[in-house]
């Protein structure tokens, strides 16, 4: 993959920021919640609990959007802090390897034995996550759907799924970020590019 300019230095950026950044790739985004909250529920009259990392728009992924407009309504006027969602599968053109690490399962340890096995993934875009994961982007291929389990630590995120951005920060100061192969931070001018996946890893 050859990455596009960047800069090695942190650049901070607002999440209206970053939401920009994804449109003008042609990639929608839509809001999603930076802590947990309590609200009502209209419909029902009803106190529920919204996790974070869930959409703050009434129907999910479903209201991701391209237009500067309502973006600049949502990330500045509405919710100036919230997360950043991106829908995987054909909307973002890419599918996620989702590697999580919670208490004894740690995905990497898994990709670490396929790639003993089956030679390094190559080179594409990657993101570190709020938890302490990674993100790693491939190029979107029909059929992908989210898969949960895969192993201990590892999902997908295909068609009708989707990730926080890179770029997005918690409540808490937890951020997700653009990263190389070894997991040093960098800010990419645009979205880096994604590449094939191995054929091993799509069986």
């Amino acid at each position: 993959m050859a990455k596009l300019n960047f800069k090695t230095e942190s650049i901070t950026s607002t999440p209206l920021d970053v939401a920009r950044s994804f449109i003008a790739a042609g990639i929608p985004v839509f809001p999603c919640h930076e802590r947990e909250v309590e609200e009502v529920d209209t419909s029902t009259g009803e106190i529920v609990t919204r996790p974070e990392k869930s959409p703050y728009t009434s129907n999910g992924l479903k209201g991701a959007t391209r237009s500067e407009r309502i973006i600049n309504i949502w990330f500045n006027e509405r919710h100036p802090s919230a997360l950043i969602g991106v829908p995987t599968g054909e909307p973002l053109g890419a599918w996620v390897l989702d590697l999580d690490r919670h208490g004894d399962r740690d995905g990497h340890d898994w990709l670490a034995d396929m790639e003993a096995i089956h030679g390094p993934l190559p080179e594409t875009a990657r993101a570190k996550t709020a938890n302490g994961g990674t993100h790693v982007f491939f190029k979107n291929v029909e059929g992908i759907r989210n898969r949960a389990a895969i192993a201990p630590g590892v999902d997908s995120r295909g068609q009708d799924g989707y990730v926080c951005g890179p770029g997005s920060v918690m409540a808490d100061g937890r951020r997700y970020g653009w990263v190389d192969r070894d997991g040093t931070p960098y800010e990419p001018v645009g979205i880096p590019d994604f590449a094939d996946a191995p054929q091993w890893l799509l069986d």
